[in-house]
């Protein structure tokens, strides 16, 4: 049987634990596309040194993609084909533009990559690009909107809505009924309470816990969680 081939679109240091879902889905990566030139900190290996460690069994003991190498190319030299899944291999609103030039010069759906080793109540509605990493404990009757990622561990109540772009770290915690708008993005460990609405492109700081509403384009820390920076993207519109 043939495994499902994934393409992916951009990448960054979330590289690898895309690959991982990937390859627990059965998939493999076979295709990266540069939307950008490569800009890295340096703390992080290249993109050529993280893919030969997929080939490499000292740093890929799982032999995860271990047996497809993984072609390159640019965005302007990318053609699909028919066989092919699509993510995208960054997260948060940034990706907005990309998203909707390949929506319009190729028509993708771009398909929702969930680990199976999340644990998702069946009547949570998740949308396409969506990607949900391993340990995430999804409650009943949650909406996840389109290229929404669900880092590791992180844990969302009943009733809750997550809009596109949203990015939640590591271990959030998100309780019952709350709204997590567009480009949100909520820091690794921070706690939000039942019933809170966190507005477009805000940003929750690692730890924080908020017990009131965050305007939009705000950034809130500390516990409780109070406002340290209005307009922090200067170029969205309030």
């Amino acid at each position: 049987m043939d495994s499902d081939k994934y393409v992916m679109i951009g990448h960054s240091h979330i590289l690898g634990d895309l690959v991982e879902i990937i390859h627990f889905n059965g998939g493999v990566l076979t295709k990266i596309v540069q939307n950008i030139p490569e800009s890295r900190p340096n703390y992080l290996p290249s993109l050529r040194q993280r893919l030969e460690r997929f080939q490499d069994a000292h740093y890929n003991p799982h032999a995860v993609n271990q047996f497809y190498p993984v072609s390159v190319q640019s965005l302007a030299d990318f053609r699909p084909q028919e066989d092919e899944e699509y993510i995208i291999g960054f997260t948060g609103f940034k990706m907005l533009k990309l998203v909707q030039y390949l929506t319009k010069v190729f028509n993708f759906n771009f398909t929702p990559l969930i680990h199976p080793r999340a644990s998702i109540a069946a009547d949570v509605h998740i949308l396409s690009g969506a990607i949900i990493q391993a340990g995430a404990i999804i409650s009943s009757g949650v909406q996840i909107k389109e290229h929404t990622f669900i880092n590791k561990g992180v844990k969302i109540g009943f009733g809750t809505k997550i809009e596109r772009f949203a990015s939640l770290a590591p271990g959030t915690i998100v309780g019952h009924g709350t709204w997590i708008k567009t480009g949100v993005i909520l820091g690794i460990g921070s706690v939000i309470l039942d019933g809170i609405v966190v507005n477009d492109y805000s940003i929750v700081a690692a730890g924080a816990v908020v017990i009131q509403d965050v305007p939009m384009n705000t950034l809130v820390a500390g516990i409780p969680a109070i406002i340290k920076k209005t307009n922090f993207y200067p170029t969205i519109e309030q």
